[in-house]
């Protein structure tokens, strides 16, 4: 099972109630909670715990909207490297070309906004203070903090839509990945979520003969949910939730976390047991 964290798993103020017990009963049936996300590594592991992730022993995880995929050891077909976060040593694999720096990202993107005419530009969040982005995310301080650390892509915070939309036409255009968030502009070399989840299913013996369960909430999760055996779309407490252009697929019954846990338990009781 493929999940999104934000806005799908955790509600506002990173509230995960009733998440953790769900994912251990996915799990002990044999279904592998992989999240998915804009996410760092570091953010990921932050919340291990507190969502159950991992609670087989095999943590799975697609990072920072497909860059990088990281397990426990023997999971994956090879490893570009090892990374210690916290008291787990994980391999992964990065799905962008080796040569393209952060660095590199950066200046397109500052080329690209200048182009676009952003007035206010976008603001790198590795300059943003951790008290001003945890009132942005509604995430508590602590993992507000969290959110500059990344490996693998650039994020910007914007709210001007208009902006946001020209950038990510400008930076496509020029062979990037850009994906657009309720406030943020994520950039990199990848090629997004669902190219990073097909990558993984098809070269891990592991999940390569398994049907795909999908849940997501925003439009970086689309090509996800579409292609799913069986998608779901988690709504925001606000607004309209994201609509398919397939017509068979679940919107879960309210916002996480809640309405993350009551779909699941829906799913657990039709497709799995």
């Amino acid at each position: 099972m493929y999940t999104d964290i934000d806005h799908t798993m955790l509600g506002r103020g990173g509230n995960a109630r009733g998440i953790s017990k769900t994912v251990r009963t996915y799990e002990s049936l044999g279904v592998p909670v992989i999240p998915v996300t804009a996410k760092s590594i570091t953010e990921i592991v932050a919340v291990r715990e507190m969502l159950g992730l991992g609670s087989s022993g095999r943590l799975i995880a697609i990072a920072e909207s497909g860059a990088a995929v990281y397990a426990t050891e023997a999971i994956l077909p090879y490893a570009d490297g090892v990374k210690k976060v916290g008291d787990l040593l994980l391999e992964y694999v990065k799905l962008y070309p080796e040569e393209i720096t952060l660095e590199e990202i950066d200046r397109a993107a500052q080329r690209a906004f200048n182009e676009a005419g952003c007035n206010p530009k976008p603001r790198d969040v590795s300059e943003m203070d951790p008290q001003e982005l945890s009132a942005i995310t509604g995430l508590p301080l602590n993992l507000a903090r969290l959110i500059p650390v990344r490996d693998h892509m650039k994020i910007y915070f914007s709210r001007d839509r208009a902006c946001k939309e020209r950038v990510k036409e400008i930076l496509e255009s020029r062979g990037l990945y850009v994906g657009l968030g309720r406030n943020f502009i994520h950039v990199g070399a990848h090629r997004g979520k669902l190219y990073a989840a097909n990558w993984l299913k098809t070269s891990t013996p592991y999940l390569s003969h398994r049907g795909v369960i999908a849940f997501g909430d925003s439009e970086p999760d689309r090509g996800l949910l579409e292609e799913a055996d069986i998608p779901v779309v988690v709504p925001p407490e606000e607004g309209s939730p994201l609509r398919l252009a397939r017509g068979d697929y679940m919107i879960a019954p309210g916002p996480p976390p809640e309405g993350w846990v009551s779909a699941s338990e829906i799913i657990i009781l039709n497709y799995i047991i």
